[in-house]
């Protein structure tokens, strides 16, 4: 399950709005997740702010799920640039 992935499937299936603006910058980009991140971030687009919003809830719960399965007494870190542009997502979205 990837953020594309997500952002298609509440496009294709919820029937979301996606803006001609983003479909075309969607059909451009050479990574369709990081044009959906950064709409997301921005708060240009409402489709692309659920689509960040639930891969930032099912990373979350991935990674407490893996805290528990390795019994990690400790914490866990968690890195990279997926984790970096989930912490800005996670920082703005309800709780």
């Amino acid at each position: 399950m990837g953020l594309t992935s997500i952002y298609e499937f509440l496009r294709d299936v919820r029937g979301m709005d996606e803006p001609a603006s983003l479909a075309a910058k969607l059909a451009e980009a050479s990574d369709p997740n990081s044009v959906i991140t950064e709409m997301a971030l921005s708060a240009r687009s409402e489709i692309c702010e659920k689509s960040m919003d639930m891969f930032v809830s099912a990373y979350g719960a991935e990674a407490g799920n893996l805290a528990l399965k390795v019994l990690s007494v400790g914490g866990l870190y968690v890195g990279g640039g997926i984790a970096r542009a989930s912490s800005k997502s996670s920082r703005t979205a309800p709780s």
